[in-house]
């Protein structure tokens, strides 16, 4: 059943709201260029340059240039697995496959007395590489103002399912989409957070998930950034569904 239904919704493909956005065109021009630019420097230039440092300058050279050069390994990774998935060149599950294997992210920085050491062409490297890994893990999976990720709602009662759809399709009418619902998902949200607690001994849930973004669980996920007009529809859906649901004059069909 879970597979039919991911056949069926067709999910958002990986990437594409990113991909085939400016922002991204962009990112790939900066990124691509940047590595090329370090590695050119690093072979080049900046091999010359730590020959004339000192030992704690040349051990920070050391430290901070294999940071970097893996920073960027990392960042062309993410580039080209987007790109590969834009052009057709890979599958929706290969790309869950492979992007589990690419962990975007700045690295631990080193200490800003060791940077200090730093040739200055390395330490602009440096600062430049953290920018394109900031833009690129704003979640290209966040729901615009009609759409909300459903998770679970066909993993235990295919009932919930049906209910689920037919009580949207007659109220909210928004557009639901089962992304997160793959089984294949890397990120595996049906086994995280409070309704994991209640899907583990077989009771049926549905999670409803907005998406995440640079702001997840961060202090800056402030009040201003909430659309309370969308908050209000998904609201609206939960309890229409809820109230289908507590006035079924049977218990729901477990598949389980």
């Amino acid at each position: 059943m879970s597979e039919q239904l991911v056949n069926q919704t067709e999910p958002v493909s990986f990437g594409e709201r990113l991909a085939n956005s400016q922002v991204f065109a962009d990112l790939f021009r900066d990124g691509m260029a940047l590595v090329e630019e370090t590695a050119s420097y690093l072979d080049g230039p900046g091999r010359k340059e730590s020959k004339k440092l000192e030992r704690m300058a040349a051990l920070a050279y050391a430290t901070e240039s294999m940071r970097l050069t893996t920073r960027l390994m990392q960042l062309a990774s993410w580039l080209l697995l987007h790109r590969a998935v834009k052009e057709g060149e890979m599958s929706l599950a290969q790309a869950n496959r492979e992007k589990t294997k690419v962990k975007l992210a700045a690295g631990e920085a080193g200490s800003e007395d060791s940077v200090k050491l730093l040739p200055e062409h390395l330490r602009g490297l440096i600062g430049r590489s953290k920018a394109p890994g900031d833009n690129a893990t704003e979640d290209e999976h966040l729901t615009d103002a009609n759409t909300v990720y459903l998770v679970g709602s066909n993993r235990i009662s295919p009932e919930l399912h049906q209910l689920s759809e037919e009580t949207n399709a007659q109220f909210q009418k928004m557009k639901l989409d089962y992304y997160y619902n793959d089984p294949n998902n890397p990120e595996r949200i049906y086994f995280r957070s409070d309704h994991w607690n209640y899907a583990k001994h077989g009771i049926p849930i549905i999670f409803y998930f907005d998406g995440t973004s640079v702001d997840y669980h961060r202090p800056t996920d402030t009040i201003e950034k909430i659309d309370f007009t969308k908050m209000t529809k998904v609201a609206r859906l939960v309890f229409e569904t809820g109230w289908r649901i507590a006035n079924l004059d049977h218990r729901l069909a477990n598949s389980h």
